[in-house]
């Protein structure tokens, strides 16, 4: 990483420091393949990061969420103009989305969401092996009826599911 700071608290991380409960990347991190998935590898094992933000990064979506889904404690997790259109992205956070029972709250913002992508999501949200979600936030994507409807019928599994933000 070219920033010493953010290498820093990555290595926090890594170190499974107690008080580092927030990651937040922005729009000048840039992580190539190697690099987001060995942040995914750390996070993965990481028990004390309670939120994940990242927001307009440039990113391997792929390599970060095969770590990710070892993670069993973010609570939080918040993607902002992180391309998730294609199957493969998509694919790889579903084990995250299905299987973190801590997870209480998702924001795929602008994240262009699809047809394909929004059936992947939908069947993670619908698998998921907790009902602790609480929140959905899907501003930015523009979405049709057909998505809509598995979205609902997914969300309407979870006891515990309130809110769905949607505006485009």
């Amino acid at each position: 990483l070219d920033d010493p700071e953010l290498a820093r608290e990555i290595l926090r991380i890594k170190l499974n420091d107690p008080e580092v409960k927030c990651l937040e990347l922005g729009r000048a991190v840039i992580l190539n393949e190697r690099a987001s998935s060995r942040l995914g590898d750390i996070l993965g094992q990481n028990t004390n990061v309670k939120e994940l933000s990242i927001w307009y990064c440039n990113l391997d979506v792929e390599g970060l969420g095969a770590g990710l889904q070892n993670n069993r404690c973010i609570q939080k997790l918040e993607l902002a103009g992180i391309a998730l259109q294609d199957n493969e992205n998509m694919t790889s956070l579903a084990p995250f989305l299905s299987c973190n029972p801590s997870l209480k709250s998702v924001s795929l913002l602008g994240c262009n969401l699809g047809p394909a992508s929004i059936n992947i999501l939908s069947n993670a949200l619908s698998n998921r092996l907790e009902d602790t979600l609480e929140k959905l936030d899907l501003y930015g994507n523009h979405l049709g009826d057909i998505e809509l409807d598995e979205l609902c019928l997914a969300l309407s599994r979870n006891r515990f599911f309130s809110n769905l933000g949607l505006m485009n």
